[in-house]
């Protein structure tokens, strides 16, 4: 059936499920909830005591015994269960012959109550073993990387996800792969408001950018908050590749110190100047518009000795230390410590944490470099993890600063600070 078939029939969800209730007094309905764990109603959205809808009296409320308990009699219960109920009936010694009875109890379930992995199961045909199960929330989008074979049921599946997340207003799904320098990848609205402008808020700051013309990665939101914690007011940072500012205005706003951040892509450098003012730390945050290698050289041309330097492009990051080689003279200290984010590939004995470090060993061209952390940030797919490697930068002044080195664009020469 193809998704222009497939129509969201919420009338083919419904169903009913038989239970079996208990009438017990209101004011014993806590000590039966506690008693009873385990063999109550268990279902989303269901509570397992309720008023009493059969005869309506107040001093009454219905236990609803878990769905697998089928008999009016209770044989099917546990017999400490049967004797619980026994031991408040004799405490209660109530002459209503409706009190302790056992009442069918018949719930209406359908498209509203079901988890949306649920009605995927209903919908989609059994042929497809692995259906959509999560996503990526980017303010009011969910981000979807669906697999080939439930494409054509791609609007049907986006249309569902929207129905079952409140905060979801719009849903997208990556076409192709992050190929651009800018690090935007192509997207197709498959349900809800084309609207690709969010405004956020991740760990108590807010941002704001065009989804479509920034990177942006909300799975990274624990190391946005990790990775500043590790700095203080005297620090000065150098962000090389800033987005949007998730790692700058953290770290500017929280530990009070200054940085200096820097994106290629223009629109990020647009954005990232409004986060600064959204946020407040226009004083503490300096923008730029370069290339990364000549942001780095820019820096230290103009004597600004920073001590923190955070390389999140983990595709290609770790080619752009060789910047730092020879780029310090003796005189330049402390050599700053580099924060350098990598995908590191493993179906090898060898660790992950080592094929790490010899990938910046590599780019330097030493073998004495001083660690202080390699850290293990995600896992991308099955052999494929994303680390963070913080070094302290090796002492090499064979050279003094040249401004000539190869670009990441030739478009990028022209320096636009805040």
């Amino acid at each position: 059936m193809s998704d222009s078939a497939l129509k969201l029939d919420k009338t083919i969800f419904e169903k009913e499920i038989h239970c079996v209730s208990i009438r017990v007094p209101s004011k014993c309905a806590n000590k039966f909830m506690k008693n009873f764990g385990g063999h109550l109603l268990d279902m989303k959205k269901f509570k397992p005591i309720v008023e009493d809808n059969i005869i309506k009296n107040n001093n009454y409320r219905l236990l609803i015994l878990n769905q697998k308990y089928k008999k009016l009699d209770l044989s099917d219960l546990p017999k400490d269960k049967r004797d619980f109920i026994f031991q408040v009936q004799q405490e209660e010694q109530s002459a209503d012959v409706e009190l302790f009875k056992c009442e069918p109890y018949n719930i209406k379930v359908g498209y509203d109550s079901m988890p949306a992995e649920e009605v995927f199961r209903k919908i989609l045909p059994e042929s497809i073993k692995e259906v959509p199960s999560s996503y990526e929330q980017v303010g009011h989008i969910a981000h979807i990387n669906l697999k080939d074979d439930v494409l054509p049921y791609k609007h049907i599946i986006g249309q569902v996800i929207i129905d079952k997340s409140p905060s979801v207003k719009t849903v997208v799904n990556k076409v192709g792969n992050i190929s651009t320098q800018f690090r935007e990848f192509h997207m197709e609205v498959l349900a809800g408001e084309n609207d690709l402008n969010v405004d956020m808020n991740e760990h108590g700051f807010r941002y704001k950018f065009d989804y479509s013309k920034v990177y942006w990665n909300s799975r990274l939101g624990t190391e946005h908050q990790r990775l500043p914690k590790l700095f203080n007011k005297d620090d000065i940072v150098a962000d090389m590749f800033a987005g949007v500012g998730p790692f700058a205005i953290p770290a500017s706003k929280n530990a009070k110190c200054a940085v200096h951040a820097n994106d290629l892509n223009p629109n990020s450098y647009e954005y990232l100047k409004q986060n600064v003012k959204l946020n407040k730390v226009e004083k503490l945050v300096t923008c730029y518009n370069m290339d990364g290698r000549e942001f780095i050289k820019h820096l230290v041309e103009k004597e600004i000795k920073f001590t923190q330097v955070i390389m999140n492009l983990p595709a290609s990051a770790v080619e752009f230390i060789d910047v730092f080689k020879g780029l310090f003279t003796a005189e330049y200290t402390p050599l700053p410590v580099i924060h350098c984010y990598t995908f590191i590939r493993n179906d090898q004995e060898e660790s992950s944490e080592s094929l790490a470090k010899q990938s910046v060993r590599d780019v330097l061209g030493v073998n004495d470099i001083t660690f202080t952390s390699v850290y293990n940030v995600r896992n991308i797919a099955p052999k494929k993890d994303m680390y963070c490697v913080s070094f302290k930068l090796p002492v090499n002044h064979k050279r003094k600063l040249e401004l000539t080195d190869t670009q990441e664009s030739s478009d990028s020469k022209k320096l636009k600070p805040q």
